[in-house]
Formats: C-alpha cells, sequence, structure tokens
C-alpha cells in the first residue's frame, strides 16, 4: 500500500465539507479493487482517494449497491441520501 500523502488530510475535510453543503440525491463512488497497481496515479495522487471511506464514515448517505469489477480491478458503489 502506498503511504498517504500530506495533503490527504486536508482533502478528507474538503470532501466532508462538499458532503455536508451537497444535495445530491445520488452519489456513486468507483474506488480500487484488490489490485492497487492497476490504477494510473496523476502528479499530485488520485483525486477523491479518500471519497469512499468519507461517505462511510458519515451518516447523510448510506450505500445501497455495491458491486465488484474484477476484470477493471474496481468496486463501484451507489449512495442515497437518508430520509429522501
Amino acid at each position: 500500500m502506498l503511504p498517504r500523502r500530506p495533503g490527504a488530510a486536508v482533502d478528507r475535510r474538503a470532501l466532508s465539507d462538499w458532503l455536508d453543503g451537497c444535495d445530491c440525491d445520488t452519489i456513486v463512488s468507483v474506488e480500487d479493487g484488490p489490485d492497487e497497481a492497476y490504477w494510473e496515479y496523476i502528479q499530485r495522487g488520485r483525486l477523491y482517494d479518500d471519497l469512499g471511506s468519507v461517505l462511510r464514515e458519515q451518516g447523510r448517505y448510506r450505500a445501497v449497491k455495491r458491486q465488484a469489477f474484477p476484470r477493471q480491478n474496481c468496486v463501484v458503489t451507489v449512495w442515497k441520501r437518508e430520509g429522501r
């Protein structure tokens, strides 16, 4: 596993702030599968690396469907806003 980059805490805070102000009913996240080497990194690292974990930690959205795609080495999760 790669070490977290220094700006990760700032990114997590920005994601949390975005979720707090988000009026979307549905969010779709695409995360790494078990073989993390499959994904390419940009210079700064992947944007929104922590979206899935931030969504799991907050209570505003809940996961309603999760599908693994082994050939693409990713997992797609559909999140719905609670109370709507």
